[in-house]
């Protein structure tokens, strides 16, 4: 199967990604094979252009949001709910969240008056994302906003949006 862009071509045989292309650098090759797979086909409606591959790593490239995802691993949390754990304001949040959606990293469901996002399902960055979280979950910070998310899972944000307070942490 070949895959055509304004970059060059591609082939795909059995969810490799060569380049026919002198042109096309090795490492975007490389990016393409490894984090969108299988998923480039000229059959389905969720080819992967050069333009969305660079969104999401670009998406992924800002510490706010890579702790806002690292936060949605477990489960969905409200905009109140994390905007509590990485002590910002809820539109900052918010704003971050727009950015994951677009990268189609996260998704968001309406409970009430409440929205809430969680982490992608089906998504070409899937694979991607997982690893980046996967290699930075040890980090001091990170774990201390899913200590804090952990105790806010399951209970209302109403509290926390009528009048927000950023959650204490703790200095050990």
């Amino acid at each position: 199967m070949t895959l055509i862009r304004w970059w060059g071509i591609f082939t795909s045989e059995q969810g490799r990604i060569s380049s026919e292309s002198p042109s096309v650098p090795t490492t975007l090759v490389n990016f393409l094979s490894f984090s969108l797979g299988a998923h480039l086909a000229l059959f389905r409606n969720d080819v992967t252009t050069l333009h969305e591959a660079a969104q999401v790593t670009k998406t992924l490239g800002h510490c706010g949001r890579l702790r806002i995802l690292s936060l949605l691993r477990p489960g969905p949390l409200s905009v109140c709910q994390i905007a509590s754990v990485v002590r910002a304001p809820p539109s900052t949040v918010s704003g971050h969240l727009l950015e994951l959606r677009r990268a189609g990293l996260v998704t968001e469901q309406r409970r009430g008056k409440w929205v809430y996002y969680r982490l992608a399902d089906a998504d070409p960055a899937t694979a991607v994302l997982n690893s980046v979280l996967t290699s930075i979950e040890d980090d001091p910070t990170l774990r201390q906003d899913a200590a804090l998310a952990a105790g806010l899972r399951g209970t209302s944000p109403a509290a926390l949006c009528e009048n927000f307070t950023p959650l204490e942490r703790s200095t050990t």
